[in-house]
């Protein structure tokens, strides 16, 4: 369960802080020159939240480090191996990998049917 702990913390530590950041951001911009003074506080909020993105590994980093759990589980795959855990739900990929799909238009992809 090592592995898929350490997929999961790192992926959501990199999404978690991208999303503050942003959203602070937006915050701050939304408030137009009061967004910059400290007296209103939302700048010193912002730069509080800012270097989260680089607290405990920088989110490049992370998302590296997230994906690469997830294609050692697709070189499993590929192999012919079962693989467990969160990812187990790929275990049935293979199969509709090789199925045909009937679709040939767009409608055809707009029909629930096809899908």
């Amino acid at each position: 369960m090592l592995d898929d702990m350490h997929h999961l913390s790192s992926g959501f530590k990199a999404w978690a802080t991208e999303v503050q950041y942003y959203g602070m951001d937006e915050c701050r911009q939304a408030c137009g020159g009061a967004g910059v003074l400290l007296s209103s506080g939302v700048a010193q909020m912002w730069a509080d939240a800012a270097p989260n993105v680089t607290f405990e590994g920088v989110n490049v980093v992370m998302y590296q480090q997230s994906s690469r759990a997830m294609f050692k589980a697709i070189a499993a795959l590929d192999k012919g191996k079962k693989v467990a855990g969160v990812f187990s739900y790929m275990n049935s990929f293979p199969s509709l990998l090789k199925s045909k799909c009937p679709a040939v238009t767009v409608a055809d992809m707009l029909d629930l049917s096809t899908l």
